[in-house]
């Protein structure tokens, strides 16, 4: 079966993008068993679909000294962690194919967390996990047509309004989580984070977020991720314990070209912001365009659009010293 792996410091992200445990670190330490599921849309209508299944375990101990963080499993284990900075620990328990297939490898029973403090005492947290099938989100993100198709080619420079269909929660969920986040796609995967925009609670049912103007540089390719999510939420002796089960949709989009707008040298002649620059200016208008003119032409603000006001506009604005 073809799988698409997601890569470590992408899957970190998201696993601590999850951590309205990172609110409560007035307790001593937050353990987390996250399910997710990551999927991909490929095109407008087309429905999210190869992706992977994978399940992990976290410590978030902030500045609290923990040893040896480990955990057990129901059957098989345990499992040790690694600290990935931050006082935040990880553990990869299992990928799969299919929700069934890790549902199967993580089943429902009691992970015990374990640690030991600053004073070389064993700590032991039992986390319960009681749903057989997993409290996953009935819905999976899914962009609209529109927001599809819009974003490939977006002009960065203005705002943009991402829409998804509805998260329903369901009972069960103490507490839920949706939202976007943004990455720059380096070397065919996840570079730095760009914009991450997320919601609690009935916050995170809204179907719509937006990335604000000049958020993202023109002409780079991203990775936008939705997520909704399922958390579970328990408190109370030496940790807050956290069972969480997540969607997650990525597209791919490349945002426009950066604009190149003409010059106040139009005819490329060395002479900058004559009259003879603006004869060939308008000439070009007409139809003209000298040889040495500018490559655009008459599409002098590099929009798409030739010979229109904005471009007699934005030749005006350059010729007397502004911007495009």
């Amino acid at each position: 079966m073809t799988q698409t792996r997601f890569s470590l410091a992408a899957m970190v992200f998201a696993a601590a993008l999850l951590a309205p445990a990172l609110s409560a670190l007035a307790q001593p330490i937050t353990v987390q068993l996250v399910y997710a599921a990551s999927l991909q849309q490929t095109g407008p209508s087309t429905p999210p679909g190869l992706g992977q299944y994978d399940g992990k375990a976290y410590f978030i101990a902030g500045t609290t000294f923990i040893n040896n963080p480990e955990v057990q499993r129901p059957s098989g284990g345990p499992d040790s962690f690694d600290e990935l900075g931050n006082g935040f620990y990880e553990a990869f328990l299992w990928i799969d194919g299919s929700q069934s297939g890790l549902m199967s490898h993580l089943p429902s029973g009691t992970y015990t967390f374990s640690w030991e403090d600053v004073n070389e005492d064993t700590i032991t947290s039992p986390l319960s996990q009681p749903y057989p099938a997993g409290l996953w989100p009935n819905q999976t993100p899914t962009y609209t047509p529109p927001t599809y198709s819009g974003l490939q080619g977006m002009n960065p420079a203005l705002p943009f309004n991402v829409q998804v269909n509805q998260f329903v929660p369901s009972a069960g969920a103490t507490s839920t989580l949706g939202g976007m986040y943004i990455n720059q796609v380096v070397d065919d995967d996840y570079g730095p984070i760009m914009l991450t925009q997320f919601a609690t609670g009935s916050g995170s049912t809204l179907t719509s977020r937006t990335i604000p103007a000049n958020t993202l540089q023109p002409g780079q390719t991203y990775y936008l991720t939705w997520r909704f999510s399922h958390i579970i939420r328990t408190a109370g002796g030496n940790a807050i314990r956290e069972l969480q089960f997540t969607r997650n949709t990525r597209m791919t989009f490349t945002t426009a070209p950066a604009i190149v707008c003409g010059t106040a040298d139009f005819n490329g002649d060395g002479d900058v912001g004559t009259d003879a620059d603006i004869e060939a200016f308008f000439a070009c208008l007409g139809g003209d365009c000298c040889a040495t003119c500018f490559a655009g032409g008459a599409d002098f603000n590099d929009d798409g659009d030739v010979g229109t006001d904005a471009d007699i506009e934005s030749f005006f604005r350059v010729l007397g010293g502004g911007n495009c």
